[in-house]
């Protein structure tokens, strides 16, 4: 068992996350990943963990936990009403700058498929005397090349009830006109089990260099992002990088032995981790 827990330092979620052995097989080849892998890499990113991303561009960033988008589904579904009392906004309370961030990076698991939706500038809605590159937008990516309009307009709404819970006396509509949506064309994954991957590796590039994207998707070439990154280069070293970042927290800890589900927990070893090798 691995235990993740952000430093102080961390502008994003500082909450840990414990990675059982069931969960670190789920790294070998063909294997789907779990929420917790997802969130174990999201944390990884916020955290700014230097392999992955500098610090400075994971403070422009909010990377939100996959159970984050389900509440938002559940209560915000296309146009429909939105509830008197909402289990995200419970979530989204607890982080007073959100609309002060730059992208939220939300992991969206659908239909057994994960795909990534990242809002850029929400705080700029409205705001057209922005450069176009600075105006509020939500940029939704699909390994598979799936259009979710249901996703991004619940998004929508969810900011629109967030803004008013937040700043009751300044309104602010997030519709299609005020914050754009897009689709673009993304590297795809050539099998059935590495969507996971692909959106780790979203999250990243996006967050190492989102003025490049941003530029890329308001140019409205409609590929314009298909030759982003190699779907190779995901497919084949992305699941040994979360191997090595999983390896690197073991070898730093003492062993806890598991307190939960018995049998069908393993607690990790070194000697466990070896056995998978990283390359």
């Amino acid at each position: 068992m691995v235990t993740y827990k952000p430093d102080a330092a961390c502008r994003n979620s500082k909450s840990s996350i414990v990675i059982r052995a069931r969960d670190y097989y789920l790294l070998d080849d063909q294997q789907y990943l779990n929420d917790v892998l997802m969130d174990f890499y999201f944390k990884m990113l916020g955290s700014g963990r230097s392999e992955l991303i500098s610090r400075g561009q994971a403070s422009r960033c909010h990377f939100f936990s996959s159970l984050f988008i389900r509440l938002l589904l559940d209560e915000f579904k296309g146009k429909s009403k939105a509830p008197l009392e909402s289990r995200a906004h419970q979530w989204t309370k607890n982080i007073p700058d959100l609309f002060d961030r730059e992208f939220l990076l939300i992991p969206v698991h659908h239909s057994m498929h994960w795909s990534l939706a990242v809002v850029c500038f929400a705080g700029s809605v409205g705001d057209t005397e922005r450069a176009l590159g600075k105006q509020a937008r939500v940029i939704y990516m699909d390994s598979l090349g799936r259009k979710q309009q249901r996703v991004v307009a619940s998004i929508r709404n969810f900011l629109e009830y967030e803004w008013r819970q937040r700043y009751p006396g300044v309104p602010k509509k997030f519709n299609t006109e005020t914050c754009v949506g897009h689709m673009p064309v993304v590297p795809i994954q050539s099998n059935d089990w590495d969507c996971g991957l692909f959106v780790l590796h979203y999250a990243q590039q996006f967050a190492k260099d989102p003025e490049m994207v941003i530029e890329r998707v308001i140019s409205k070439e409609k590929k314009c992002l298909e030759h982003w990154f190699k779907s190779a280069d995901v497919q084949g070293r992305k699941r040994a990088e979360v191997q090595d970042l999983i390896h690197s927290l073991k070898c730093q800890e003492p062993l806890v032995p598991s307190q939960t589900h018995g049998a069908l927990v393993q607690d990790l070893t070194c000697e466990d981790l070896a056995y998978y090798p990283a390359s």
